[in-house]
């Protein structure tokens, strides 16, 4: 990492291997999900539920993060910012 910056590569691959992983426990939580409906458990259902839409709203937050890098690297603003 760059010393009072941000690596710009680091930080953009390290949110979009973070979203990956996010929309890896979707597709795991769609799986189980479809199981628990199965069962007839409206706990396990809507627990399943909770933690997709967590897990959305975590996601949503890496892409404005993801933005918000791009809008500072272009805008030019008092951070430092060092593409490789």
């Amino acid at each position: 990492m760059c010393t009072g910056g941000i690596n710009v590569t680091q930080f953009k691959l390290s949110t979009h291997q973070m979203m990956q992983v996010g929309d890896l426990y979707q597709k795991s939580i769609k799986q189980w999900a479809d199981l628990a409906d199965n069962v007839g458990s409206e706990v396990l259902s809507n627990k399943l539920a909770e933690a997709s839409e967590k897990i959305s709203m975590v996601t949503s937050s890496l892409q404005d993060a993801m933005a918000e890098l791009d809008r500072l690297s272009s805008e030019g603003e008092s951070v430092t910012i060092t593409p490789i």
